[in-house]
């Protein structure tokens, strides 16, 4: 658990040359830097901020690259296997060290193979209710699927996502029944939603945010552990009664364990550096991203937990992908 302790964190990827001060030097190496998913969503658009910001700081040049599939184990995999003397960096959200290793056999050791950077921002994930929804308000929605055991269908944008592990463990806690429908990401559970073919939505947040201003969707609780500044009157999963169901995408900085000491640390402060800016700061305000949690030890105890919850949330759901 101790070197679980150093790892996560997943979706970035470019190529860089640039120099660092004289005590980390990284001698003009490549580095890559890993993206485990498709362009486009969350993690490829913070990688190019901060790619553009480190450009503007150092002069270096980083080139993204983008290696989808397996719910980020695909990109994972190839960090985990880069040896000692390249220079691979991996942005990601933690479900690829914490979700995808319990769901299916991984070509990487989440424990052993990653040690973690930093957390460079959060994508919070609410529960929504669809207009057509006989309820309302949270409350309501738990006395309707009391009653009526399995009727309420929930989206999410698939199985084992935070999203699906999230309403798991609240069926656990909350003693009911709903009816999972997985979708492939998230723009097909949200249009689902609004045409009425799920009572539930859970997703991440910035997907919604027109579509709850237009009225279209509403905001039951949020998975968080503060309420979020777009929702001050939508409470938190812990407020309503349900503690230790804080999910959300948290995208974070991973290097593989087998870097060397000095290039890890020259990483690290190159990032730490451009994740603190004001410039991605905004970046991530902008996007209704919520600031990164933790760094180095810290974000690896945060990580660690998370992989503990989720493992026996999906053990004890028998939760399986095809």
């Amino acid at each position: 658990m101790q070197r679980f302790l150093r790892s996560i964190l997943s979706a970035l990827a470019l190529t860089a040359a640039f120099t660092l001060p004289a005590q980390a030097q990284l001698r003009g190496d490549n580095i890559t830097f890993i993206v485990p998913y498709a362009a486009g969503g969350s993690a490829d658009t913070l990688a190019r901020q901060l790619a553009e910001i480190i450009r503007k700081d150092t002069g270096a040049v980083l080139v993204i690259e983008n290696q989808g599939g397996a719910g980020g184990a695909i990109g994972a995999a190839n960090v985990a296997r880069a040896s000692s003397d390249s220079r691979r960096v991996m942005l990601a959200s933690t479900s690829a060290l914490t979700i995808s290793p319990n769901l299916r056999e991984v070509k990487y050791d989440p424990v052993a193979d990653f040690t973690a950077i930093a957390s460079a921002a959060v994508g919070p994930v609410a529960i929504l209710a669809s207009r057509d929804a006989p309820f309302k308000n949270f409350a309501e929605m738990l006395d309707f699927a009391k009653k009526h055991p399995q009727a309420v269908r929930y989206g999410t944008p698939g199985v084992g996502s935070v999203a699906h592990l999230a309403i798991e463990g609240l069926q656990m806690q909350a003693d009911i029944s709903l009816t999972h429908v997985p979708y492939r990401g998230e723009s097909p559970a949200v249009q689902d939603a609004l045409g009425g073919v799920v009572e539930l939505l859970v997703v991440n947040t910035p997907t919604t945010l027109q579509h709850v201003q237009a009225g279209s969707l509403t905001p039951l609780a949020v998975l968080e552990p503060q309420r979020m500044p777009a929702w001050p009157e939508v409470p938190t999963l812990t407020e309503l009664g349900f503690p230790n169901l804080e999910y959300s995408s948290n995208f974070g900085i991973f290097v593989p364990s087998s870097m060397p000491e000095d290039a890890r640390q020259a990483i690290a402060a190159m990032f730490e550096k451009a994740i603190a800016s004001q410039e991605f700061q905004q970046a991530i305000g902008n996007l209704s991203l919520l600031p990164g949690t933790a760094q180095g030890e810290t974000y690896a105890k945060q990580i660690a937990d998370e992989f503990q919850r989720n493992a026996e949330i999906i053990k004890a759901r028998k939760i399986k992908v095809e």
